[in-house]
């Protein structure tokens, strides 16, 4: 699903990810609902236009993307359908659908030493955000776990233009309450493949060419990544020195 329009919203449906509220009828604040224990834990993200970003402390994941049910539900056609979408009284922002997520920056941060120009693996114990994925690895693009919420999407779409306008037929809101059930499980789970992320670090070490990256990964098919080494480019050396003065 191309863009992320994050301002969806059809009379009791709300799938507007504002933040402190949505204003909708439930109003809630996805940051606070899934706000986690990790809160000190925090890294300066480089952000094209914005020399001064704030540190990121977690990544509040909406499981059934904004983009995707303003798109895919509100928008949906047929025949009684934006009637039945308008009276079901859902949002996007409730705890049921919001996960707290590392992003890669963060399980750097946590195991590296990063001095001016080089980047060390340090010996850690697991961070308090092991056996999470990382927002920032397979969300979108081909395979990624965007396109399986879509396809699911895709499925609750065809039931609900076959209810029409009679609401009784079909519960929107029970249905999409179980795919952020199955895709919060499917993530907690995909965090603990191969023995889990603190594993998995530990196994890039030992053998960076091997699938120690698929705990990090969000999507059920894992796209590989280099594992964090002391060659770098000059371009990248250039990043790592900007990111250790962020973090001094």
């Amino acid at each position: 699903m191309g863009g992320h329009n994050r301002a969806k919203f059809k009379d009791d449906f709300c799938a507007v990810a504002a933040q402190p509220s949505c204003g909708c009828s439930i109003n809630a604040d996805y940051v606070a609902v899934c706000r986690p224990n990790w809160p000190d834990h925090a890294f300066v993200r480089k952000i094209k236009g914005n020399p001064n970003p704030p540190p990121k402390s977690f990544e509040a994941h909406h499981i059934l993307c904004a983009a995707s049910v303003g798109v895919m539900i509100v928008d949906a056609g047929g025949k009684g359908v934006g009637k039945l979408v308008g009276d079901t009284e859902w949002c996007i922002n409730t705890r049921k659908n919001m996960i707290a997520m590392p992003l890669w920056g963060h399980t750097v941060k946590w195991y590296c030493n990063i001095p001016a120009v080089t980047l060390g693996a340090a010996n850690r114990k697991a961070p308090p955000f092991k056996n999470l994925p990382q927002h920032d690895w397979d969300h979108t693009g081909n395979g990624g776990y965007q396109e399986e919420v879509d396809a699911d999407l895709r499925d609750v779409v065809k039931d609900l233009k076959k209810a029409g306008h009679d609401t009784s037929t079909f519960d929107l809101a029970g249905e999409l309450d179980a795919l952020s059930s199955k895709f919060k499980s499917a993530l907690k789970a995909r965090g603990k493949r191969s023995g889990g992320t603190h594993a998995g670090w530990q196994a890039g070490r030992a053998a960076p060419n091997s699938q120690w990256y698929a705990p990090f990964s969000m999507a059920a098919s894992v796209t590989a990544k280099g594992y964090p080494k002391l060659n770098f480019t000059q371009e990248t050396m250039n990043k790592l020195k900007w990111l250790a003065k962020q973090l001094k």
